[in-house]
C-alpha cells in the first residue's frame, strides 16, 4: 500500500478516536488484512505531526495521536474532492456499466488509485464480448466491493 494510502487511513481513524500508535497498526491490520510495521507507520505519524495535521500527548510510555483542526479540514476537502471525481466519472460514457452499485465501485478505486485503470479495462472487455474476461472483471469488482464493505 502506498504511503499516502496510510495517511488518510490514519487521519480517518484518528477522526473517530484518539489512538495510540499501537492502535492505529492494529486498525490498519484489521482494514487490510495485513499488519504495516512500525518503521513504516511511525514515520507517517511523525510526518503528519509536523504538518500539523496531527498532535499527541505522552501517556505513561505511549503517545496517544489526535486530529489536529487543520487535518480534520483536509480530510473534508479530500471527500469533496472525491465526490467531485465520483459525480464526474457517473457523467461519462453511458456504456460503462458496473453491474453493483457504481458509487461503492468508484468510491473502492478512488481509495486505491486505479479508477483509470478499471474504467478502461472494464469499458475495452466488455466491448471485446469476451465472456471469461468479462466474467473475471465481474469477479474483481465484486471482490472490490467486498474489500469496500470492510473499510
Amino acid at each position: 500500500m502506498f504511503k499516502g494510502m496510510y495517511k488518510l487511513i490514519i487521519l480517518k481513524e484518528l477522526s473517530k478516536n484518539d489512538l495510540s500508535g499501537y492502535d492505529i497498526i492494529k486498525k490498519i491490520e484489521s482494514l487490510k488484512g495485513k499488519k504495516p510495521s512500525t518503521g513504516y507507520i511511525y514515520p507517517i505519524l511523525k510526518d503528519l505531526s509536523n504538518q500539523s495535521y496531527i498532535s499527541f500527548k505522552t501517556v505513561g510510555r505511549k503517545k496517544v495521536y489526535k486530529i489536529n483542526v487543520k487535518g480534520k479540514k483536509f480530510l473534508k476537502e479530500l471527500d469533496s474532492k472525491k465526490k467531485n471525481l465520483i459525480s464526474t466519472f457517473f457523467k461519462l460514457d453511458s456504456n460503462i456499466n458496473f453491474k453493483n452499485n457504481k458509487h461503492d465501485v468508484l468510491n473502492f478505486c478512488f481509495h486505491n488509485n486505479t479508477i483509470k485503470k478499471i474504467l478502461f479495462y472494464k469499458t475495452k472487455i466488455e466491448s471485446s464480448k469476451d465472456k471469461i474476461k468479462i466474467k473475471k472483471s465481474d469477479k474483481i469488482l465484486e471482490d472490490a466491493l467486498r474489500k469496500l464493505e470492510k473499510l
